[in-house]
């Protein structure tokens, strides 16, 4: 039975000062495994869903705990291969009011940046999986990242598996034109795209908002014919109090969601909350705009908590959608 979400992607050692401390002021580190992708598997296990986690850790006591950190949600780790002298780092320190988040990323030669197609076994990874969801991120890394990525998502197509790409651009990774010639490369055999390069619009014009946003993901959807072609809405008011809204072009018409304005106790994984919300909603054959709403209920729920991950229910993003503003988890 094809019943298996399968994620791929870089899993990453989080660092960062306690609450809302600068770097300059740390005298000690908290520590989080994460990484989008594996952010993304943590939440749809925890929603029920069953996971894979695709990756390449280091064999040794560090990739032990990484790997024991997602089983620990009842993801499958079984694929996971071990090679390389080191796991990927990033520091993060949390902004707040009118000083900004920062992040610093330490994965230069990392275990996943030299990860190697052939040590996958990519028939029993595929042949019991619905849905194939991986980002720009593992391509970003290296020449490997980029080849890898390209095999995974032809391997996935072999297997009549949909295909969920986020492109996750990071300018502190790649430069734009070289992520832009690369996407190229791999979005024809994409079913669902998440995420907008406004820059490489003609239409955009340096506001972002639904109008913007709908023209440039109907050029999108018309260049490569996905199913759908997707994008959040992000306003920041401050670095502790943004709204987020998102929208959707499948070909006939422009979906949108209601947006949400909230505190914010830690922004990093807000994107990945809303890709497991959307993936969670979309894989139980649920419409476009419950897939929205979900994928924007669960992601505004994670900026309420901190850490990587966001660790809430069916239920209780189900009461926030409703329009409960009371908020009452049960």
């Amino acid at each position: 039975m094809k019943d298996k979400i399968v994620c791929m992607g870089e899993l990453i050692l989080r660092l960062s000062p306690p609450g809302h401390e600068r770097f300059i002021q740390a005298e000690n580190f908290m520590t989080t495994y994460g990484g989008s992708e594996a952010n993304v598997a943590i939440a749809l296990a925890n929603l029920g869903q069953k996971v894979k986690m695709i990756t390449r850790l280091p064999d040794n006591f560090i990739g032990d705990a990484a790997i024991d950190s997602l089983r620990d949600f009842g993801i499958d780790m079984s694929h996971v291969a071990r090679g390389g002298e080191r796991i990927g780092i990033y520091y993060a320190e949390n902004g707040i009011g009118l000083r900004p988040s920062k992040v610093i990323y330490d994965r230069k030669n990392s275990s996943m940046s030299q990860a190697k197609y052939f040590e996958f076994d990519w028939k029993d990874i595929f042949e019991d999986a619905k849905i194939f969801f991986l980002s720009g991120i593992t391509a970003a890394l290296s020449e490997e990242g980029r080849e890898l990525t390209r095999y995974a998502i032809k391997r996935a197509k072999e297997y009549d598996v949909e295909v969920i790409f986020d492109l996750n651009y990071r300018s502190n990774l790649w430069p734009l034109d070289q992520a832009a010639e690369f996407y190229k490369s791999i979005l024809d055999d994409v079913d669902i795209l998440i995420g907008v390069l406004p820059s490489l619009h003609s239409s955009f014009k340096g506001v972002f908002d639904h109008v913007s946003v709908s023209n440039m993901l109907i050029d999108l959807y018309r260049k490569y014919n996905f199913k759908y072609a997707i994008s959040t809405i992000r306003t920041s008011f401050s670095a502790s109090k943004n709204s987020l809204s998102a929208g959707a072009y499948c070909g006939d018409e422009y979906i949108k969601t209601r947006a949400y304005t909230f505190d914010i106790v830690d922004r990093i994984g807000g994107g990945d909350a809303f890709a497991a919300g959307l993936i969670n909603s979309y894989s139980k054959g649920n419409d476009m705009y419950d897939a929205l709403e979900f994928g924007v209920g669960l992601s505004t729920l994670k900026h309420t908590m901190e850490g990587d991950y966001a660790i809430f229910t069916e239920r209780q993003v189900r009461t926030l959608i409703s329009g409960n503003k009371r908020m009452i988890f049960y």
